[in-house]
Parts: structure tokens; sequence; C-alpha cells
């Protein structure tokens, strides 16, 4: 049986939570700073390009999760509506390609309940 390369720690954002780090101190101190171009692109794409890449690369299935910071930092009512939307995104993403993604879910740990 061949190996199947599986990669564990493979992030995503979504352009809601950059623009809720941009909104929030975080993004003013610059700590959740994702204009990164190339890399920016690649962490929003869930679908043809990184499937794509994943490809080339040789990897058969990615186990995805929000990137750093996620939700930690932001307003708690805020952080449980994004991790909802994004956990939302992420089991749809993984229906679509159920042989190539798994995922970690997002959760609101700047909500206390």
């Amino acid at each position: 049986m061949p190996t199947k390369l599986i990669a564990i720690e493979e992030h995503f954002v979504t352009p809601a939570i950059r623009a809720a780090w941009a909104a929030s101190a975080i993004g003013q101190e610059g700590t959740a700073v994702l204009d990164r171009g190339e890399i920016e692109a690649r962490l929003e794409d869930l679908g043809a390009q990184r499937l794509e890449l994943m490809d080339e690369s040789g990897v058969q299935v990615q186990v995805l999760s929000v990137t750093t910071p996620g939700l930690h930092n932001l307003d708690p009512e805020l952080s449980v509506t994004l991790a909802r939307q994004t956990n939302d995104l992420l089991a749809a993403t993984i229906a679509q390609h159920p042989t190539h993604f798994q995922g970690l879910a997002t959760l609101p740990t700047a909500s206390p309940a």
C-alpha cells in the first residue's frame, strides 16, 4: 500500500477574520497583518489553487485550521459569530473535498460562554 502524505498543520483565513483583525487592537499593533500578496491569497483559497498545490507537493490530505492569532483577541460576541461562519465554511469545504481535507474547529476563546 502506498504511503499517504497528510499535512497536519495547514492554515487558512477568511476575509471576515482578516477584517476583524484589521479593526481590532491586534491589527493596530501590527501583530495580525496579512498583507503578504501570494501568501495571503493562498491562505484564503480553499479550492482549486490549494488542491493544485497539494498535487504538486504530493500531499493527499490537509488538516485545516485558522491561522494565528485566530479569534483569541477579538470581541467576544464577534468571535462567536466568526467561529460559526468559519466552522460552517470549513465543514462545507470538507464536504466538497472529503478525500483531500479534514479540519480543526475554530473556537471563540474570547467568549466566556
